[in-house]
């Protein structure tokens, strides 16, 4: 969908008996994915992010996964990324105490397929 803003969109909502966190969702529908890059998004945010600016930062970088982040006034609440001059995340930690930055983790990605691949078989069992 990131190249070719006409193709149709797939959807697919995914009900977990027991939650399986981010990588192990992604790794247990794995099948759902096709060869082209797809999104990423928490289902309890609401947000009016511009998805074009999104996929077209994507589409500017050699790697195979971007995070959408936001500026946040309460570091301490969320989860914070650090970056590099580069824009490259270099460190991510949940609720810290002493915050490296006020970039928190939106919640919304953009994934190459190849990053399944990644994901180690232990986070899906």
């Amino acid at each position: 969908f990131i190249n070719n803003y006409n193709t149709s969109i797939k959807f697919k909502l995914v009900e977990e008996e027991y939650l399986l966190g981010s990588a192990g969702t992604l790794k247990a529908n794995a099948d759902f994915v096709d060869d082209a890059p797809f999104l990423i998004a928490y289902a309890d945010n609401l947000t009016n992010f511009n998805i074009t600016k999104f996929a077209e930062f994507h589409n500017a970088h050699p790697y195979p996964f971007s995070m959408a982040l936001f500026e946040t006034d309460t570091p301490t609440a969320k989860g914070i990324v650090e970056l590099d001059e580069n824009n490259v995340v270099i460190s991510f930690e949940e609720k810290p105490e002493n915050p490296k930055s006020n970039l928190a983790n939106a919640g919304i990605y953009i994934a190459e397929p190849e990053i399944i691949k990644l994901i180690d078989k232990e986070i899906a069992d």
